[in-house]
């Protein structure tokens, strides 16, 4: 009698399940019958019902089982197949845990090499084990193995083990290309050529060979020119032409800055020298130079200066400092509001440190998605920090549900429910006309999107007032519990 329930519950299933759309939510069953919850050791087992795969892996739950005796059979790769009989009885759980035996092979990938003592690699991970040595206990399948020997080349290959199978390996290994070459040309030519600043003897255009593979700086030196330092990547067994245009040799100038105050940072074409003023700048070449200083509590100074070769040039400024400021920290529940200083766009969002604001009145507006704009007066003081913390108003809209329904040729009733916004759905209590007992179906906190119809089925039609009562919190805002009570006439 069990298997041809279980005939007619799967193939009730199957016809339910071929007519939902594909954004359709698996609607949750009442709770009835027994329960098996079946777990194995290692877990991930599949899970086969009176011989028939029902699509869970362990740890899982069987559901809606009538009482009495079923074969549960547990199958997972390289274990043995596990089968065991358990007794299900009404309203109740069942509880099975099953540890697998594990299939033991005997397969073994014998490996030697030309010269020995080369690490052993498989599938990209170490062995720990050097050639020549052996791989036991393996599983059937393909290996991917790699020999790796300093001042040799890694040799990879592939072997296909059958089960319970034993294969030798031997490999020779090829020798390490570590050096290269490197060809220097120059424009004018005649310079000296210098390898990680060591002179080689030799002047362009030449050929340097049995270089060392890796990255190398090579300097060129001829007189009149300024020396040109480059770096190259040599390659074993590659050849690398360089051709160096030399530059002319420019006596150079400088720049003597100061300021009031002095200490400031000083910045050449917008990059730091790490220095500050009073101070030097000495090796420039003729031209112009946009320099600024920074100082703390002062304006920044922008200026250009044009330097002539062989000659100092002088420069004094006189800073003006920034007006009486202050900061504010400012906080909000929940946080991540956007922050607005007399509604100007500060770029930070709460909790934030805003600096360097004004002394005085101000306003400070935060915005949030789903919340009220929010805005406040603060009054900033010089060299103090100001803290406030705002409660942001959650202005999402109250949970409404639209709602309908449809009698099926087959006399199912399905009742399809549309939620206005984004829900995390608890529970729907269901009230059946004449029933006095409710039915409750758990959701979990299922995700339910806005506009996706919700389908309830019942399997037959029944005449006169359904309620539906649904239980969950708004996924968005404050994510606020909900209750929402839909009365449905069914004629």
């Amino acid at each position: 009698m069990k298997k041809t329930i279980y005939f007619t519950v799967f193939a009730f299933l199957l016809i339910l399940n071929s007519c939902v759309d594909k954004y359709e939510l698996i609607e949750p069953q009442p709770e009835k019958n027994g329960t098996i919850f079946v777990t194995s050791e290692p877990d991930s087992a599949k899970i086969f019902l009176l011989g028939t795969d029902t699509k869970k892996v362990t740890p899982d739950s069987l559901t809606g089982l009538e009482s009495g005796e079923y074969e549960i059979t547990l199958k997972r790769e390289n274990y043995s197949d596990t089968s065991i009989t358990a007794k299900v009885y009404s309203g109740k759980t069942t509880t099975l845990n099953v540890k697998l035996k594990k299939i033991i092979y005997h397969g073994v990938i014998s490996i030697h090499s030309v010269p020995g003592g080369a690490s052993i690699f498989v599938n990209d991970s170490a062995t720990g084990k050097v050639t020549p040595d052996s791989l036991t206990n393996l599983f059937p399948g393909t290996y991917s193995i790699t020999l790796k020997l300093a001042n040799y080349q890694d040799t990879s290959f592939t072997i296909d083990l059958g089960k319970n199978e034993r294969i030798s390996k031997s490999v020779v290994l090829k020798k390490s290309i570590t050096e290269g070459s490197i060809y220097v040309i120059t424009e004018p030519d005649s310079a000296q050529i210098f390898l990680d600043s060591i002179n080689t003897g030799k002047i362009t255009p030449d050929t340097l060979v049995n270089v060392n593979k890796g990255l190398h700086q090579l300097t060129l030196k001829r007189e009149g020119y300024v020396d040109s330092t480059i770096s190259v990547n040599v390659l074993p067994g590659e050849y690398v032409t360089v051709n160096v245009q030399l530059r002319e040799y420019n006596p150079q100038g400088s720049i003597t800055v100061d300021s009031n105050p002095q200490n400031a940072d000083i910045y050449v074409n917008g990059e730091p020298i790490g220095s500050q003023t009073p101070y030097t700048i000495k090796n420039l070449f003729e031209g112009d130079y946009n320099l600024t200083l920074t100082h703390a509590g002062y304006y920044d100074s922008t200026f250009t200066v044009h330097v002539t070769k062989d000659q100092n040039t002088n420069v004094f400024i006189e800073m003006t400092p920034l007006p009486p400021m202050g900061n504010l920290y400012i906080q909000s529940d929940p946080q991540g509001a956007n922050v607005f200083i007399d509604s100007i766009p500060a770029g930070e969002q709460t909790p934030a440190i805003i600096e360097n604001i004004l002394v005085g009145q101000h306003s400070v507006t935060l915005k949030l998605q789903d919340f009220a704009d929010t805005t406040i007066n603060v009054t900033i003081q010089e060299n103090q920090t100001l803290d406030k913390f705002v409660f942001l108003r959650d202005i999402t809209p109250k949970v409404q549900i639209d709602a309908s329904y449809e009698v099926r040729t087959d006399g199912q009733i399905v009742f399809g429910f549309v939620f206005n916004q984004d829900v995390r759905l608890d529970s729907l209590i269901v009230n059946q006309p004449g029933n006095p007992e409710t039915i409750k179906l758990n959701y979990f906190h299922q995700l339910i999107l806005e506009g996706i119809v919700l389908e309830t089925v019942f399997p037959e039609k029944v005449t006169g007032n359904w309620t539906f009562a649904f239980y969950g919190n708004k996924e968005r805002g404050r994510k606020a519990e909900f209750r929402v009570v839909k009365f449905i006439p069914v004629q």
